[in-house]
C-alpha cells in the first residue's frame, strides 16, 4: 500500500532520513527556494522520528540530574554575585565562584564532547532559526517604539527580519556545536519566544493601534 505525505500513523522505522547533500550557494534562489524548505522538512521529520521513538544525539546527555546541577549552579550565581558585588561578602563569593564555576566546567565538558564532528543541514535546528527571525522582528519594533515612529518600527522589523533569517540560518547549525548544552539551550529558546510574542503584540499595539 503506498504511503500518504504525512506522518499520521507512522512508526519511527517508517519515517526515512534522507542526506540532503551538499547546500547551493547561500547567495542563490536554489538555497532559499529549493534547499532550505527542505532542511525545515527535514528538520520536521526528525522531530517526528525523535518523538516516536528514536533517539536523538544528545539523547544520552538529557538527564534530570543534569539540569537540576544547570538550575543549581545558576542560582548560586545569581544569589552569591550581587552579595559579593554590593556587600563583599565571603559566603556570597563562594556561592559566586561554586555557580560560575560549575556551570563553566559543564560548558567546558559539553564544547569537549563534540572536538571533531563535523555538522551540517541534517541536524539543523528550526528552534534556533525561529528565535532569530523573532529576534529581528522584535528589535525593529521596539526600535520604532522607543523612537515613537511608527516607519522606523516597520523598516526595523524588515530589516530585523532579514538580519535574524540570515543569522538564523547559520545559528540552526552551529548550535551543535555547543554539544549537548545546546539542548538545554533550545529550552530557554521556547520561553524566549513566548515572551518575545507577548512583547511584540504590544508593540505592535502601542505603534499602530494606541491613539
Amino acid at each position: 500500500m503506498a504511503k500518504d505525505n504525512t506522518t499520521a500513523g507512522l512508526t519511527a522505522e517508517d519515517i526515512e532520513l534522507t542526506p540532503l547533500g551538499e547546500p547551493p550557494k547561500f547567495f542563490s534562489s536554489a538555497f532559499h527556494k529549493d534547499f532550505f524548505p527542505k532542511v525545515l522538512r527535514q528538520a520536521y521529520l526528525r522531530r517526528k522520528k525523535q518523538s516516536l521513538g528514536y533517539q536523538s544525539p544528545f539523547a544520552n546527555h538529557n538527564h534530570p540530574e543534569v539540569t537540576i546541577l544547570i538550575v543549581l549552579c545558576v542560582v548560586l550565581a545569581v544569589i552569591g554575585l550581587p552579595s559579593l558585588i554590593n556587600r563583599h561578602s565571603l559566603s556570597g563569593g563562594i556561592m559566586a565562584v561554586l555557580g560560575l564555576g560549575g556551570f563553566s566546567a559543564m560548558f567546558i565538558s559539553s564544547l569537549r564532547s563534540v572536538i571533531g564532528q563535523r555538522y551540517s543541514f541534517n541536524d539543523f535546528s528550526p528552534a534556533i532559526f525561529f528565535f532569530f527571525l523573532m529576534l529581528g522582528i522584535t528589535s525593529g519594533l521596539s526600535a520604532g517604539f522607543i523612537s515613537e515612529s511608527r516607519w522606523l518600527g516597520i523598516y526595523g522589523s524588515i530589516l530585523g527580519l532579514i538580519v535574524g533569517y540570515t543569522a538564523g540560518i547559520y545559528a540552526g547549525v552551529g548550535i551543535n556545536y555547543l554539544g549537548w548544552i545546546g539542548t538545554y539551550l533550545a529550552y530557554l529558546v521556547f520561553m524566549a519566544m513566548f515572551w518575545m510574542g507577548i512583547m511584540n503584540v504590544i508593540l505592535i499595539y502601542g505603534l499602530f493601534f494606541k491613539k
